[in-house]
């Protein structure tokens, strides 16, 4: 798992921020909704809150843009999903905005990594959306914490 993590993080291209687990954004937010602070959660929500109270989560800057059924491509998708061409699909990040855990589920245009590249930005993520501008989001920059990167298949 080591080396898939080093992996990523080498393919993200833009400078990790050693956030300080203990100060971060989302060491906050993840210690208020274990506390319940904000409703009930998942089981897979409350698993990655307490991975990040337990081994932090490396942050960077990524190009944010928004899709969902709204979108030309009519793009069917959940509110957790999260589409990225250099995170493997499974991987659970925390991204603000909109200040919300989210799970790569797929993937998108090479185009937009380049569009991304171009802006100063090491990757390119898309939020999926029940509506354009959901959460006041727009097209940006934004922060994105790894929180978990799945295992391979096969590997120990």
């Amino acid at each position: 798992m080591a080396a898939t993590v080093a992996l990523t993080m080498a393919l993200l291209g833009s400078p990790a921020v050693q956030a300080d687990a203990q100060v971060s954004h989302v060491y906050h937010v993840a210690r208020h909704a274990l506390a319940g602070d904000y409703g009930k959660l998942c089981p897979w929500q409350q698993a990655a809150y307490q991975r990040v109270i337990d081994h932090g989560a490396k942050q960077y800057r990524v190009w944010q843009t928004q899709y969902g059924m709204w979108d030309r491509g009519r793009y069917r998708g959940d509110d957790y999903h999260l589409a990225s061409n250099v995170l493997q699909r499974g991987t659970v990040v925390f991204i603000n905005p909109p200040g919300q855990l989210r799970v790569v589920t797929n993937c998108g245009s090479p185009n937009n990594d380049r569009v991304a590249h171009r802006k100063g930005y090491g990757q390119w993520c898309d939020v999926w959306t029940r509506t354009p501008h959901e959460y006041g989001l727009d097209t940006c920059g934004a922060d994105l914490w790894v929180i978990r990167v799945p295992k391979k298949r096969g590997a120990k």
